[in-house]
């Protein structure tokens, strides 16, 4: 898709938030602004991983992200 989107749009930016170094570092050789996970979490976030699966910790950053 990202691949795609480029041949189409050239100017286009996507940011990523990435969740860990694997897809840290695909995403980077596609060109993409990462969003490293560490940047965005403060204290409340990671209160609230302790008590969360990693899809419940996903749901709950998309929430975040919205209001950023």
């Amino acid at each position: 898709m990202i691949r795609s989107l480029a041949r189409c749009c050239p100017d286009m930016k996507i940011h990523v938030l990435c969740m860990d170094d694997k897809a840290k570092s695909i995403l980077k050789q596609l060109g993409v602004n990462i969003v490293d996970l560490a940047d965005v979490e403060d204290d409340d976030l990671l209160n609230v991983k302790a008590e969360r699966g990693v899809v419940e910790y996903c749901w709950t950053l998309s929430s975040f992200l919205r209001g950023t």
